[in-house]
């Protein structure tokens, strides 16, 4: 039996989504473009994601682990004020 591309059954899902009930662990969060770090605040914050081009939102239950070397990382990138808490 075929699947059409919006069923839920044909995502591949990517590694946060993966991870519910989980740990991530980011070494040297200030290499990750800002825009993935929003992506990670806002999936922190709201508790679920949103799989792009699908409606399905998906439960998000994590620990995240990150780490930065301060005395380097304002010369590869910056860590986005939020994630300073």
């Amino acid at each position: 039996e075929g699947r059409s591309l919006g069923d839920p059954e044909t995502i591949a899902y990517g590694l946060i989504p993966r991870a519910h009930r989980g740990i991530v662990a980011v070494n040297e969060l200030p290499d990750l473009a800002e825009r993935i770090q929003v992506a990670m605040l806002n999936g922190m914050e709201e508790r679920d994601i949103q799989v792009r081009g699908y409606t399905l939102r998906l439960p998000l239950d994590v620990l995240v682990v990150a780490s930065a070397n301060p005395e380097d990382y304002t010369n590869r990138g910056r860590i986005i004020t939020p994630l300073k808490d």
